[in-house]
This record gives C-alpha cells, sequence and structure tokens, in this order.
C-alpha cells in the first residue's frame, strides 16, 4: 500500500493525512477540544506533531509509514483481498481509512509514503458540506466505533470524550463567539457539544 505527499493549494506540505496509528493519547490531544487546546498552547503540538509525522523528513524514495491516507492511495487486488476489501461500512467517513491500515498491519502488508510525488489536496472537501455539529457527531462515532473493534480502550476514550464534550462549550465558546457573536457562538458550542457527547455515547 502506497500513497503520495499530499500539499495544500500554496504547495506546502499537508502533514495531518499520512499518521501513526492512533493511541488514546494521540487521539484526546489530537481531536478533543481540551485536549488540542493543552497540546497546542502547553505541550508545543507534541502529540499532534507525533501523530502525523510533522517532524519527520521522508528521504527514501519509499519511506514505511503506519497509516497512509486513502486521499491517494495505490493498493494492490491481492491486498484488497487480503485484507477483506478497501473500505468497511462501519466507518461511513472516517476512520476509515484508519481501519484499513490496521487490517493491512494485521495480514503483514507493508505500508508506505513517496515523497517525491506531491498531489494537490483540498482537506475534507466533501465534508465541509455537512454541517459542523453533523461532522462532529459523524466523527465521535466512528472513533468510538474504531476503538471497540481494535480494543483500543473505548471506556477510557469514551469517558474522555464525554467530559471533553462538557468543557468544549468553555473552550470553544471564544472561537465561535468571535465569528457568530456571543449568543450564536453559544448555540454553536451547545450544538458541537451536544453532538459530541451523542457521538461518543452511541458509538
Amino acid at each position: 500500500m502506497l500513497t503520495a505527499e499530499m500539499v495544500n493549494e500554496a504547495g506546502s506540505i499537508q502533514r495531518v493525512v499520512v499518521r501513526r496509528f492512533p493511541t488514546v493519547a494521540r487521539v484526546f490531544f489530537g481531536f478533543s477540544v481540551f485536549g488540542s487546546h493543552v497540546d497546542k498552547y502547553l505541550l508545543g503540538n507534541f502529540f499532534l506533531d507525533d501523530y502525523t509525522y510533522a517532524r519527520t523528513d521522508f528521504n527514501e524514495p519509499v519511506s514505511p509509514v503506519e497509516q497512509p491516507g486513502a486521499s491517494f492511495l495505490l493498493i494492490s487486488r491481492d491486498a484488497v483481498e487480503r485484507v477483506g476489501g478497501i473500505f468497511s461500512q462501519e466507518f461511513p467517513i472516517w476512520w476509515n481509512d484508519v481501519d484499513l491500515a490496521k487490517r493491512a498491519h494485521e495480514v503483514k502488508i507493508r505500508r508506505g509514503i513517496m515523497p517525491a510525488i506531491r498531489i494537490p489536496h483540498d482537506l475534507g472537501h466533501s465534508a465541509k458540506k455537512l454541517p459542523r455539529p453533523i461532522r462532529r457527531y459523524i466523527f465521535c462515532l466512528a472513533m468510538l466505533r474504531y476503538c471497540r473493534k481494535w480494543k483500543m480502550y473505548p471506556r477510557v476514550v469514551q469517558c474522555l470524550f464525554l467530559f471533553d464534550g462538557l468543557l468544549s462549550i468553555v473552550f470553544g465558546w471564544p472561537l465561535w463567539s468571535a465569528r457568530l457573536g456571543s449568543s450564536g457562538g453559544l448555540r454553536e458550542g451547545l450544538d458541537y457539544s451536544a453532538s459530541q457527547l451523542r457521538g461518543v455515547l452511541t458509538g
């Protein structure tokens, strides 16, 4: 399984698609509102940079990675058969590429990136059409499904994101208010928080 280096419109490397495999810490500091604030402002993006290979220079023609992004993915027919198909219906939008890479890892299929090949990528182009609360609900739902499937301490992740959902109004409100005003920001925060809570409870 091979992927290319994804780049933004200006040509800068988009280091959020190729990742290491998730852990509880990487997921919490990478995807929760509270955890991402702590990682950014207190830890200098330590967990996010580690998760996304942000401080890794891929110098080999094909460099090994744990989870190649599926936006531009070369995979042989033999590999598809060995992993039992490309995407699982358990993950309709997010976490399907993580699950694919995990299944490939389990059957010892190598994964890599070809850094010399660069593909323009509009991050989240399709998902942007969905309202932010719906995106959050689907993301958290899929995240918990992944944790349960691969026994990645689902109860711990569930508790962390329930806690975060309650705190996200406090940490997200200033950002949303700057864009939508005080009342609009509060409404957005409540919708976002409710969507996260619903996602992690039903995942």
